[in-house]
This record gives structure tokens, sequence and C-alpha cells, in this order.
């Protein structure tokens, strides 16, 4: 039962530092938990070029894709 209790207690800890934040504090707490481009640029790795052992032409694949993105 304690283990229960431990990841809610950490919640209402991180809630409370949150609400005696300020208004800029708890915008980049809001945005770093949602949706982010480097979450985009995850999924689409591993979404579509997926598995990339090296020398594989997966590998080359997202290299490619990488010198295209940055």
């Amino acid at each position: 039962m304690i283990r229960n209790i431990r990841p809610l207690c950490g919640l209402l800890a991180a809630g409370l530092l949150i609400a005696q934040t300020d208004d800029a504090s708890r915008r980049l707490v809001a945005r770093s938990l949602g949706v982010t481009p480097i979450f985009d640029d995850l999924q689409e790795l591993c979404d579509t070029i997926g598995g990339r052992p090296t020398g594989s032409p997966a590998a080359e694949k997202a290299v490619q894709w990488a010198a295209r993105r940055f």
C-alpha cells in the first residue's frame, strides 16, 4: 500500500510547488508537459523509419532525414 501512496505524494508536492511559482514558471512547466517538437521528431523517426541498426538501409535513411531536418 505504501508503494501506491508515494506517487500520489510526489504529484501533490509537484502541484504545491507549481502553485507557489510565478506565471512564467507555470507556463514553462505546462509547456514541458505538453507536446514538443522533440517528441514530434522522435515519433517520426520511430514510426516512419523504425529500427536502424548500424550500416542498415534504415540507418542511412535516418541520416538523410536528419540532414534534411537540421
